[in-house]
């Protein structure tokens, strides 16, 4: 039996610092794994994924990069024990973006 791939979009490794903000919860700094146009996947400590739930809203953003990212609104949709699955809702410009977490 072969599995099968149910992604929608081509993921690309990506090892590059992000934050992660969260209403009311201190803003996370991990680091990306892969990345595609629909998601990212995030690789967290233990303290950090307790912060992170199913179903929560987050903004993110990439750092240290020679440009300025867009922030994004993802969706926690998945997690295991190395960290956490993204899925990308909006993006938004720098200035557009409520709670910005430029660092």
């Amino acid at each position: 039996m072969n599995p099968t791939n149910h992604r929608q979009f081509q993921r690309v490794n990506l090892n590059a610092p992000i934050s992660i903000l969260m209403n009311d919860k201190p803003t996370i700094t991990a680091r990306s794994f892969d990345f595609s146009e629909g998601g990212v996947y995030i690789i967290l400590e233990e303290a950090q994924s307790l912060l992170l739930n199913i179903g929560s809203i987050v903004r993110v953003q990439f750092q240290g990069l020679n440009f300025t990212p867009p922030i994004m609104t993802a969706e926690v949709v998945r997690k295991d024990k190395l960290g956490c699955g993204l899925l990308l809702i909006d993006t938004y410009k720098l200035g557009e973006a409520p709670d910005e977490i430029i660092q």
